[in-house]
């Protein structure tokens, strides 16, 4: 049985400690990205969503970035992660400031991404991504974890509903959906 998660004095420690750990993870482990079943998942949803561009937020090494841009959609992302941005195609940054222009993009997808933001940074990490997001905001939260750095390591305690709930407060005049294949649910909030 793991330890349980560590307490943390404030908001900034505990942001400063989840990008430790997302720097060791990815600088340990060459292998780590998002699981084949989730990438198809995600990757059929965007290409039925036929975007013309999109911003992937907590895009990892960019696997989704690299399959629609072989789709011909303008992908950029924004990771935590420095060693996985060039500046040019991925840019430093977090989900709650994201530099970017209002309605820079078709879509904004958060993969895997807003289960580990920090507590009190929630409502302003969704609500930047959808100022971001011209037409779709696709996010997966609140799912049963199994990874190694899922286990011990999500930040909110929110379930996929209660995920839902606060995009329909932020985003009251937005539409709701929740896209399923087998196991993966992932939500869109169509602006």
């Amino acid at each position: 049985m793991s330890p349980p998660p560590p307490k943390f004095e404030n908001a900034r420690e505990h942001r400063v400690a989840q990008r430790a750990r997302f720097d060791h993870v990815y600088s340990s482990n060459p292998k780590y990205r998002m699981s084949r079943t989730r990438f198809v998942a995600v990757f059929a949803l965007i290409a039925e969503l036929n975007p013309e561009s999109i911003l992937d937020v907590g895009c990892g090494r960019g696997e989704l970035i690299a399959a629609c841009t072989g789709r011909g959609i303008k992908a950029r992302g924004v990771e935590l992660v420095e060693s996985l941005c060039d500046g040019r195609i991925v840019r430093k940054g977090h989900a709650g400031a994201l530099g970017w222009r209002t309605n820079a993009f078709d879509c904004v997808s958060l993969v895997d991404v807003l289960d580990f933001v920090v507590p009190g940074d929630e409502r302003e990490a969704l609500r930047e991504c959808g100022r971001v997001a011209r037409r779709f905001l696709v996010y997966t939260g609140g799912e049963k974890r199994g990874r190694m750095l899922d286990r011990d390591f999500v930040a909110q305690e929110r379930t996929s509903a209660q995920w839902q709930d606060l995009a329909g407060e932020l985003f009251p005049g937005a539409t709701l959906l929740t896209w399923s294949t087998g196991k993966q649910r992932i939500r869109i909030v169509s602006f």
